[in-house]
């Protein structure tokens, strides 16, 4: 069977997906040709980073080793009553 894309190669067959383009074509599809920063509006860019910015402490855990992590007990204070701190663990947090 020919491949689906450029009809002349010999088409790759798989056991889950079936027929597959061959491989010049799927090696094709990994190099895109051109840089992405060259295809990304600095626009959207930035526009990504302010986003970060503003949820980034969303992907900081209330633990880290085993301990209280400070650095999210800093950005969300009003969860320290929550997690049923001990003394000991609210003095290495010291907020």
């Amino acid at each position: 069977m020919n491949c689906p894309r450029c009809k002349t190669a010999e088409a790759r067959k798989h056991q889950i997906y079936g027929v597959m383009p061959c491989l010049e074509c799927q090696n094709k599809d990994v190099d895109p040709g051109y840089s992405p920063s060259e295809d990304i509006p600095i626009s959207r860019l930035d526009r990504i980073q302010q986003q970060r910015d503003h949820s980034g402490a969303d992907m900081i855990q209330p633990y880290a080793d085993g301990k209280p992590n400070r650095e999210f007990f800093k950005h969300y204070p009003e969860m320290m009553p929550s997690y049923k701190l001990s003394k000991s663990e609210m003095k290495e947090i010291d907020l």
